[in-house]
């Protein structure tokens, strides 16, 4: 836990979407079943607000929102059940997804894609190919790639280890960007 999560970010960012001016701010957690889609969200918000924890079946089965203010702004984060989830049909994940986009009106700010430093595939772009089809092929303008885990690698390191990987660099330029999470 991270009582305050500005301060466990270290990030790369790319030509962002200027972002709305006001007070709230929307954010979606993508990723893997187990990747600390929930944990992510409970050290955004600065507290436990969200189920999580190790488990042989996924712990978030749907999408729910949790609200916090912090640094006087209003933040929501909308935690979502994970992409390849054993416990849920397609047309459910579709559902919880869309479901997401609901939980978070006005309208979603941010996707934090979440992946765990060190485990990254192709099946993460594959994921990304799948975002694409679920919210349209402009989402990625307001995907960040979260690694967690970031109390593990070594962060002088990082960019180096990105640039030489040919999966992970293409990703991080397709998105806005990453940013290093130790939950």
């Amino acid at each position: 836990m991270c009582p305050n999560p500005t301060q466990a970010l270290r990030h790369r960012t790319n030509n962002a979407a200027p972002q709305q001016n006001n007070n709230n701010i929307n954010i979606v957690l993508l990723g893997k079943t187990g990747v600390g889609k929930s944990s992510s969200g409970n050290t955004i918000l600065g507290e436990n607000r969200f189920p999580c924890g190790r488990s042989l079946s996924a712990v978030t089965h749907e999408s729910s929102v949790e609200r916090s203010v912090i640094e006087g702004r209003s933040v929501s984060v909308i935690d979502t059940p994970g992409f390849f989830s054993t416990n849920l049909s397609q047309e459910q994940l579709s559902r919880e997804f869309a479901r997401s986009v609901f939980l978070s009106s006005p309208g979603v700010h941010v996707f934090l894609f979440i992946v765990p430093f060190g485990r990254f595939t192709e099946q993460e772009e594959e994921i990304l190919t799948r975002v694409q089809k679920v919210f349209g092929k402009d989402v990625l303008k307001h995907v960040i790639l979260l690694f967690t885990y970031g109390d593990e690698c070594i962060r002088e390191r990082m960019e180096a280890e990105i640039d030489g990987n040919d999966v992970v660099s293409r990703v991080v330029q397709s998105c806005q960007g990453y940013h290093v999470l130790n939950n």
